[in-house]
């Protein structure tokens, strides 16, 4: 009888065990949820599970804006907003943001017949920031615009927008320096060039100084001790002599035997910026896991040595390819994932972001295009936005010849600057002054979204 009771109590506590483990999400402290300062009341409490807070999925979707659907057979909820879509399956510790991949931390489940989904990633994908005070166990959601640093490229054409918009950025890079085949800095000076300054110095924005080599040309100056070492006092100088905050280095097509020369080139003229106060930029081209050239490039000593690094994330077709996006949303993506996984800090990272388009004649030949063109081109015609790589496009026939225009607008330029929040870059870079539309139009009202979406860090 003894070993009867024994018995039915171990039981008894068993079962309590295991009630008490499938049921301890509920017995948490009340959490709270705020969007923008005000309240969210769930239609299920709010509970941690495995370190994620999960609440209802149509509350919160809804809430930040996002239109919700339910596959009951397949138990895939999908919240879209515009061209966003965020998809999640029952049970399934993979997601879908615009149709890349990622990883939960905890599946959805089911709660009391609510559908429970991660808040942190719900709201990261549509392009919030998340806040988590343990010691009052409460969530801040801001849907603010994000707080980062705004790089704009200045080169053909930019002084009547940067005149306008100076105000905009954190930094301006002016295109007007080029090394020479001896180390010496040409310079490419645009009349009226010293009204650049004065408007910098008006708006508080910065100025660096890009300095543009092809391969042909500071291959052989990278590999002369002397040669390299002119060509570091060179870009101080002229960096000195007009003023400038920094120095943005754009050495392009670098191979694998440039590499260590490169590194040993940036870390020399560091020392040197660092001495007269200058700011050292470097300009990366985009690579991926499956890119097998731009070799030339230590991504982890680049983002020890440099003060920002400018990620290319651009031309992924261009005049010189077949038609195509220029800048598909998976690929910049990827070009992220690369880089911050190869050695280059979220904090010193700039997405490139382009702001142009091309018009392919047949499949080959192509003609670059600002935006305020590419409206030209389409003269109030329907475009097609195509759902693979999020990118507009537009086919038309002229004297017998198709030609295909790809462009970005304001729905693929808002995805991207999105991209730039969710992964907490430290900014963004803007190809170029000059080129981003003042267009109102529908599809082209290009800075309010930038309004939206993104703030200069002041």
């Amino acid at each position: 009888m003894k070993y009867l009771k024994n018995f039915v109590l171990l039981s008894f506590l068993c079962i309590t065990l295991l009630i008490f483990k499938s049921t301890n999400i509920y017995a948490q402290p009340n959490i709270k949820v705020y969007i923008d300062g005000q309240k969210m009341n769930f239609t299920q409490n709010a509970v941690i599970k495995n370190g994620s807070t999960m609440v209802p999925y149509r509350d919160i979707f809804e809430k930040l804006g996002a239109r919700v659907d339910y596959d009951v057979s397949k138990q895939i909820v999908t919240g879209t907003r515009g061209k966003e879509s965020v998809k999640l399956t029952i049970g399934d510790t993979n997601a879908y943001i615009n149709g890349i991949k990622k990883s939960l931390n905890e599946a959805p489940f089911i709660v009391n017949g609510r559908t429970m989904v991660p808040l942190r990633f719900i709201s990261e994908a549509l392009g919030a920031d998340v806040n988590w005070d343990e010691s009052t166990y409460t969530v801040n959601i801001s849907t603010a615009p994000y707080k980062c640093y705004i790089v704009g490229f200045y080169a053909v054409r930019s002084y009547p927008q940067f005149e306008r918009r100076a105000d905009d950025f954190n930094e301006a890079s002016t295109y007007w320096f080029d090394v020479n085949q001896d180390g010496s800095i040409k310079l490419s000076l645009p009349d009226g060039y010293e009204e650049v300054r004065k408007i910098a110095d008006k708006s508080g924005t910065k100025l660096s100084a890009m300095i543009m080599g092809d391969r042909a040309i500071v291959s052989s100056i990278l590999s002369d001790n002397a040669k390299r070492v002119n060509l570091e006092n060179n870009i101080i100088e002229t960096a000195l002599n007009y003023n400038y905050d920094g120095v943005n280095i754009d050495f392009e097509g670098l191979e694998g035997s440039d590499r260590d020369n490169f590194t040993l080139f940036l870390e020399e003229l560091k020392a040197m910026t660092d001495k007269n106060n200058l700011k050292l930029l470097v300009s990366v081209p985009p690579m991926t896991t499956y890119t097998t050239w731009y070799q030339g490039y230590d991504f982890k000593a680049i983002g020890s040595i440099s003060d920002s690094v400018i990620l290319m994330t651009y031309d992924y077709r261009n005049s010189s390819t077949d038609a195509g996006p220029i800048a598909p949303y998976w690929w910049v993506d990827e070009v992220i994932n690369y880089a911050l996984n190869n050695g280059i800090p979220a904090d010193k990272a700039l997405l490139g972001i382009d702001f142009y388009g091309y018009d392919w004649i047949g499949n080959t030949e192509a003609q670059s295009l600002t935006l305020d063109e590419v409206i030209n081109k389409l003269g109030g015609q329907p475009y097609r936005f195509d759902e693979g790589s999020l990118s507009p496009n537009y086919i038309y026939n002229k004297n017998g010849v198709e030609h295909t225009i790809w462009f970005e607008n304001s729905d693929s330029i808002d995805l991207k600057l999105k991209l730039a929040r969710m992964y907490r870059l430290k900014g963004v870079a803007f190809w170029r002054i000059g080129t981003i539309t003042e267009s109102q139009l529908q599809g082209f009202d290009i800075w309010n979204v930038i309004n939206k979406d993104i703030t200069k860090i002041q």
